[in-house]
């Protein structure tokens, strides 16, 4: 499998998306950094074995933080971004109409 060139962030990193998306991306080679506002890796540990966990970054910041956002960017040299960061359950049950005011 042909490795990735770069380093990549993924916003979102601990949800489930994000989680399989840093595993495809340690499985071409990349050593990501996973950005997400929670702090809660559960997911991360079902899908990546603890050696395989150790290859990625976890960066806890919010995507609406474009300062934050862009010093994570320069402090680890990130040259992609996949972007799945996103209100979602449990944010929006406990509050759908903060959706309205966005």
């Amino acid at each position: 499998m042909p490795e990735t060139e770069g380093r990549t962030l993924v916003t979102g990193a601990l949800g489930c998306l994000g989680a399989w998306t840093l595993k495809a991306l340690l499985d071409l080679g990349e050593e990501p950094v996973g950005y997400d506002l929670g702090a809660d890796d559960a997911r991360l540990r079902l899908v990546l074995p603890e050696e395989e966990r150790a290859g990625v970054t976890l960066v806890e910041g919010d995507v609406t933080d474009a300062t934050a956002v862009g010093r994570a960017l320069d402090e680890h040299g990130i040259t992609n971004i996949v972007h799945l960061a996103a209100l979602q359950v449990p944010f929006c049950r406990a509050d759908p109409a903060c959706l309205l005011e966005r």
